[in-house]
């Protein structure tokens, strides 16, 4: 009783199985239109033979050589035809139309199968054979429905006799009658089909359901709310069609896709919107689709998908209608790119590798406070020079907490090895050479001679190297500039010679 499973009560019940041939002959030879019998046909086999039966050989066509296709049935290269006329008894031969291997055969009149080398895919017999009827076909139906449906009656005319034009193969109803059912009370199966106990023996090509032929739709669904769709082993789709988000209901899945690993954790991927923009005016606008894993749980029908959810893809976040955004855990979005292209990364960059401005663009930094739109930025002018620009061209102010290093061209790329020159700021206006490199830290001034020294932009105190001046008879004077006086002088303020 345990293996029974339970009763069922059947209202109609099929049985197919592959039944066999209603008459299996051996051969001693053919004809394009006959096969030749090793032994006449009684009273009774004639009678099972009638027109337009089937007749299947075991004789190949050597011409033709099907392609085979691993874990498929392959085509059946045997020749075949009608019975053309029932035989008497004690015939010694059966007519057909003609022979030809169906499906794939040349189509050639007048083809005689030949019985020098037999079957041994569908069949191992080891001499010339007939099948005729039942297991000759190569498929069984329990049923095949056809419509026949006469198109003079489907054109408007004066004799029209049928008014007959929706066509439904099969349609199947519940009704409950005497009173109302109490809840759960019906376990309502539907269409069920299954594949068998050996699903080893089936072909990799092998379907439980066909939907062919030019259609518009092949497939409808019609649910309500809370219904799914789809509900399979790894796919799960609900109805939405009449379910709404709303403040009461603020998350519902479009379509989850699912997979364990390692038989231990379920990693659901899945399509979901959130009402996340619940002041945004009333529509599409207070919606935030999100496309990402969540890790366990199962699929839930209403409601947020739950799980341990993982990095995310969300759109119009916070009111950013048009953008896509990165999010860490499904709520903390990192990094945006706005309806109009612009990228926007609101916690940082955390970059790994050398990144490139490309094509002279400026890197902006826009203060806190923004003054007459002026952004400052870093810019590179060509290859050589690396520096500040303004977004108005506004003269813009360079600031450091450290003191200015220079390799002198001399360094590496990375600017951590090679021979230095710095300059030290103690905070109260003055400045210092470093010693970054050894045996240096002096400033030397731009060199002159007495005759070419500046006169038309300089400023009271400034300092150069007369480089042909004297002074206690040695040549080379540092010099100084006194506006009073538009000269130059040395330290002691003695005017200048050579």
């Amino acid at each position: 009783m345990v293996g029974v499973g339970g009763y069922d009560t059947v209202a109609n019940c099929i049985l197919v199985t592959n039944m066999p041939a209603r008459r299996v002959l051996t051969a001693t030879g053919y004809t394009a239109t006959s096969v030749q019998l090793a032994t006449p046909l009684t009273a009774a086999q004639a009678a099972q033979i009638h027109p337009n039966m089937y007749i299947t050989t075991n004789s190949p066509n050597p011409a033709l050589t099907p392609t085979a296709v691993t874990g498929q049935l392959p085509l059946k290269n045997l020749f075949a035809g009608f019975v053309s006329a029932q035989p008497a008894a004690g015939a010694t031969s059966i007519s057909v139309y003609a022979w030809d291997v169906p499906g794939i055969g040349t189509g050639a009149g007048g083809q005689v199968p030949q019985t020098a080398t037999l079957d041994t895919v569908w069949s191992a017999r080891n001499t010339p054979t007939v099948f005729l009827g039942g297991g000759a076909a190569g498929s069984a139906f329990s049923e095949n429905w056809f419509f026949n449906l006469d198109a003079g009656d489907l054109t408007p005319s004066t004799s029209n006799r049928s008014l007959i034009h929706q066509i439904t193969p099969l349609e199947v109803d519940l009704n409950i009658v005497n009173g109302t059912a109490p809840a759960n009370s019906i376990d309502w199966q539907g269409i069920s089909m299954n594949a068998g106990n050996q699903p080893a023996a089936l072909t990799t090509d092998s379907r439980q359901i066909l939907l062919g032929g030019n259609i518009n739709h092949h497939l409808q669904f019609d649910g309500g709310s809370g219904n799914w769709l789809i509900d399979g082993d790894n796919v799960s789709i609900p109805s939405t069609k009449n379910q709404s988000l709303s403040s009461t209901i603020t998350a519902q899945i479009y379509q989850e896709w699912d997979q364990w690993v390692s038989s231990a954790n379920k990693m659901r991927f899945v399509l979901w919107n959130a009402f996340d923009n619940p002041s945004a005016p009333t529509g599409w606008e207070q919606s935030v689709v999100h496309m990402g894993p969540t890790v366990d749980g199962n699929p839930q029908v209403v409601g947020d998908p739950g799980g341990s959810k993982q990095a995310d893809l969300e759109w119009n976040v916070a009111g950013n209608y048009g953008s896509l955004s990165i999010c860490g855990y499904a709520s903390h979005c990192g990094f945006r790119v706005n309806g109009d292209g612009l990228a926007v990364a609101s916690n940082g960059l955390d970059i790994l590798a050398d990144s490139y401005v490309e094509n002279g663009h400026t890197l902006f930094i826009k203060p806190a406070t923004v003054s007459s739109g002026l952004y400052a930025g870093w810019c590179a002018p060509n290859s050589f020079v690396l520096g500040t620009c303004s977004t108005i061209g506004a003269t813009v102010h360079l600031q450091a907490s450290g003191d200015f290093r220079s390799s002198g061209g001399t360094s590496s790329t990375d600017m951590q090895t090679g021979n230095f020159s710095g300059l030290h700021a103690d905070g109260h206006g003055n400045w210092s050479t470093t010693t970054d490199t050894a045996n240096g830290g002096a400033i030397r001034q731009a060199s002159y001679t007495l005759a070419s020294l500046p006169t038309a932009n300089e400023t009271n105190g400034n300092h150069l190297w007369c480089s042909d001046c004297k002074l206690n008879s040695i040549t080379g004077v540092e010099v100084y500039w006194h506006a009073s006086a538009a000269k130059w002088t040395d330290s002691q303020n003695n005017s200048l010679s050579n």
